[in-house]
């Protein structure tokens, strides 16, 4: 039997992870997968931002797999107060095709929100800039309150991550058909 817990606990290696997803990978496995999902909301912060970690290492296919905790993946990346956790869920956000069906206003808020909040990690930053540009696809009419966030940014001497997401999600933005 595989110990999730007691594999989490401790300080990862790159192959404590491909072994823990490798054993869960495979469409048989997806009461493992849930298994590993759950600790993402466990009270030991280690155990919650390695399992985080760990999800994304997962395949394409099992990106598929995690689609359908969307909300629950938002509703963690919100409410957590781990940076590393946070960080971790947005990746796993960024792999996942934003619809009418999944947008939500209060991350598209809570996304608008952190990009000019200094107090925000920069790495974090700049997912919150491509995830609010995921989002506003949804809805084109929202690039016009998505660029004036950006505008708050000019001025400042930004992080080259930060500069990264700003300049291509302003490219992006330019290049989509005027409605």
């Amino acid at each position: 039997m595989f110990d999730f817990r007691e594999r989490l606990q401790g300080r990862l290696q790159p192959d404590d992870i491909h072994e823990m997803t490798a054993y869960v990978q495979t469409p048989a496995n997806d009461k493992k997968k849930e298994q590993l999902f759950a600790f993402i909301f466990d009270a030991d912060k280690r155990v919650s931002d390695n399992a985080a970690w760990t999800l994304t290492f997962f395949s394409v296919a099992d990106n598929e797999w995690l689609k359908v905790k969307h909300d629950e993946i938002v509703d963690e990346a919100m409410r957590t107060t781990s940076e590393t956790k946070r960080r971790n869920l947005l990746t796993l956000l960024l792999r996942q095709p934003f619809t009418p069906a999944n947008l939500r206003t209060d991350f598209l808020n809570f996304c608008m929100e952190g990009i000019p909040n200094t107090r925000i990690p920069v790495a974090i930053r700049a997912q919150l800039i491509r995830l609010a540009y995921a989002q506003c696809c949804v809805y084109p009419e929202l690039f016009d309150e998505l660029k004036l966030v950006l505008s708050m940014l000019e001025g400042f001497n930004l992080q080259p991550s930060i500069k990264t997401a700003l300049h291509n999600v302003l490219k992006a933005i330019d290049r989509k058909p005027k409605k």
